[in-house]
Order: structure tokens, then sequence, then C-alpha cells
């Protein structure tokens, strides 16, 4: 599995560490502006009942956004860091984002594919 010089694999790392991070910013903004719209709507619309229950269902949705998408934003910042905690959060939120497929199964594959190589092992390791 050692296909990644340990010259190149630096390049790779900040890669995933910034793709990690933006992409999991990116859902933590959609979360918060789909509450923020939500709750709009059901302000807008002057009934107690909806606002509460529009708001309800966007703050839910913006919660598992977060709660799927501080991780990986730590994780990302943790590998530009060279952080090997970062490493194995990383090899873990791969795996939850394995189920979004098509497109978080490429990315899987790929974060997956740079962080267990030998040259990664010895990339983190050095900073211990």
């Amino acid at each position: 599995m050692d296909h990644i010089s340990e010259k190149d694999i630096r390049t790779h790392v900040a890669i995933v560490g910034w793709g990690l991070i933006i992409t999991n910013a990116l859902l933590l903004l959609f979360g918060l502006g789909l509450f923020a719209m939500l709750a709009g709507i059901g302000l807008l619309s002057s009934d107690s009942g909806a606002f509460v229950v529009l708001a309800l269902v966007g703050g839910s949705i913006g919660g598992v956004g977060a709660l799927f998408s501080v991780p990986g934003i730590i994780a990302g910042w943790g590998l530009l860091e060279r952080r090997n905690w970062a490493r194995i959060l990383a090899i873990v939120f791969a795996g939850l984002n394995a189920l979004n497929f098509p497109v978080g199964t490429l990315i899987a594959v790929y974060v997956i594919w740079v962080l267990l190589q030998r040259s990664a092992e010895a990339y983190f390791g050095s900073q211990l």
C-alpha cells in the first residue's frame, strides 16, 4: 500500500486536510442557512405554531449538520498541524462519510488511501 513517496505525502495530506475543512464548513453553513430559512418562513407566516415547528425542524437539521461537520473541520485542522489523533479521526470520519454515495464515497476512498500509507504513518509519527 506504500504508493505515495514521503515527499509527496505532505501534498496529499494538505489536500485531505483542506478538503475536510472546506466540505464540512459548507455543510455547517448549509445547516445553519436551512435553520435560518425555515425559522424565517415560520416567523413570516405570523403563526406561532408554524414558527415553532419550522424552527424545530430547522434546528434539528442544523444540529445534525453541526454534529457531523464540526469533527470533520477539527480533523482537517489537525491534519494540517500534523497531529496523529487527527489522522485517526479523519479515517473514522471517512468511514462514516463513505455512506454519502457517490461523492462522499469517493472522498472517503481518497482519504483512507492517503492516510493508511506507510509514508503517512511516518509523516505523522515524526511529530509525536
